[in-house]
């Protein structure tokens, strides 16, 4: 699934460098691929490699760490 999303993506990426998809479409493609990623990795069977992992993917996702941030120390207050 993550590699569908992230072939559509690029796909997307290249049809705005040409004038036929809007910044907004790559940006929507990219987020759900790298949402979809954050759910891949966060079953991963190394816990901390996954956490690690879906972090990553999460701030790529939003393009917010500080939300992100505040997120995963929540889960540990």
């Amino acid at each position: 699934m993550t590699a569908a999303l992230d072939e559509k993506a690029w796909e997307c990426q290249a049809g705005v460098e040409v004038g036929q998809l809007s910044e907004a479409d790559y940006l929507e493609a990219f987020r759900r691929a790298r949402a979809a990623a954050t759910v891949g990795f966060a079953l991963g069977s190394d816990a901390l490699q996954a956490a690690l992992e879906s972090v990553c993917e999460a701030q790529a996702a939003t393009g917010h760490i500080e939300e992100v941030r505040r997120a995963v120390v929540g889960v540990f207050e």
